[in-house]
């Protein structure tokens, strides 16, 4: 139901703090919104993304954490939150993901 993304969304941010808290890891939080290719109802794309964004802007009041936002850059079903992991091997630096091309 669409009226849980938030509480939901919550619960996944509070578990990422505590686990990756927990070994000592760094990470980045950025909230890719709706995509050209985008299905369904924009109104539900809306109230998705909304609700969202309440979420991360509570998990930053609560811990300091920051987000970003990554416009257009969702999944064509819905928009997500990309957690991006830091290298302990490198002092915690968060590197981008790898892209292949073919």
């Amino acid at each position: 139901m669409v009226s849980q993304i938030k509480q939901e969304v919550a619960g996944a941010l509070d578990f990422i703090q505590t686990v990756y808290g927990f070994l000592g890891m760094t990470f980045t939080l950025k909230l890719s919104t709706k995509p050209e290719s985008a299905l369904g109802d924009p109104e539900v794309w809306e109230t998705a993304e909304r609700y969202m964004m309440e979420a991360l802007n509570e998990f930053q009041e609560k811990t300091g954490h920051s987000w970003s936002l990554n416009p257009g850059d969702g999944a064509f079903y819905g928009p997500k939150i990309d957690v991006q992991v830091g290298d302990p091997s490198t002092g915690g630096a968060v590197t981008p993901p790898a892209r292949t091309s073919r």
